[in-house]
């Protein structure tokens, strides 16, 4: 994590702009490559820079499963304003420590010796449901609590997690997405479990993260569907029209 805030200032400082504004920057592009391969050329400047980024955090990624790693980082980076800090910081803060109270990195849960019985007890008379579980949080932030929730249902029996999150602060909702894309991508590879993550930015019509991508409402992730939608169509009439010539050439 100290490697990421020292390279955000660092950024800030040769670009000449505020660490948080590098900061959501690169989540923003993160966001945007994570659901279309691509970002936004106004990012072009930051390409290098971003490329370092993303490797520093799949390393802290690895070595800190479900960690709330990136709200950590906002908060060195950069003082919030009023609002922030009751929407974020006093949350991160407490979520941080029942995310270390996980301790995922043992490969293990802890569980007290009553609860350990509590669940044998209820899968000995077939009362536990363990296919799908259902998280939601209306007021997520940067995502430490359904951070630590995943690291459970990584855990658990379920093979299903269904993930609902709103947050009024669009960057700060992005900045969780981020941190549940990458620790799938990374700690699900062979996606033994299915993870949805349904995003909301303060209405349903702000869709910003969705199962379906076809429904996702970000203006330059429907713009890239699109336009990839179109070279699609454009390569099969071209197909097409190619075949249509090789008719005609045999029959001359």
């Amino acid at each position: 994590m100290k490697n990421i805030i020292k390279h955000i200032i660092a950024t800030s400082k040769k670009k000449k702009i505020k660490a948080k504004e590098v900061f959501h920057n690169f989540i923003e592009m993160t966001y945007q490559m994570n659901l279309t391969m691509g970002y936004e050329i106004k990012y072009n400047e930051l390409k290098e820079e971003h490329s370092e980024f993303a490797r520093l955090m799949i390393i802290a990624i690895k070595e800190s499963p479900f960690t709330d790693i990136l709200g950590a980082v906002l908060m060195n980076v950069t003082k919030f304003e009023p609002s922030d800090l009751v929407k974020s910081s006093q949350v991160n803060i407490l979520d941080n420590v029942l995310t270390k109270a996980v301790n995922f990195d043992k490969k293990k849960l802890v569980k007290p010796a009553a609860l350990l019985k509590l669940s044998a007890l209820k899968k000995a008379n077939n009362r536990e449901k363990t296919d799908v579980k259902t998280y939601k949080n209306n007021a997520c932030g940067t995502g430490s609590f359904v951070l630590v929730n995943v690291a459970g249902f990584m855990r658990s029996e379920a093979q299903q997690m269904d993930i609902y999150l709103n947050d009024t602060d669009e960057k700060l909702l992005k900045v969780a997405v981020v941190q549940l894309q990458l620790n799938e991508l990374i700690h699900n590879q062979n996606q033994a479990k299915i993870i949805n993550i349904t995003a909301v930015s303060g209405n349903r019509k702000n869709l910003i993260c969705h199962s379906n991508i076809n429904s996702i409402t970000q203006p330059f992730v429907k713009k890239s569907l699109e336009e990839a939608d179109k070279s699609s169509k454009f390569k099969e009439l071209t197909n097409v029209v190619g075949m249509i010539q090789q008719q005609f050439k045999a029959a001359a």
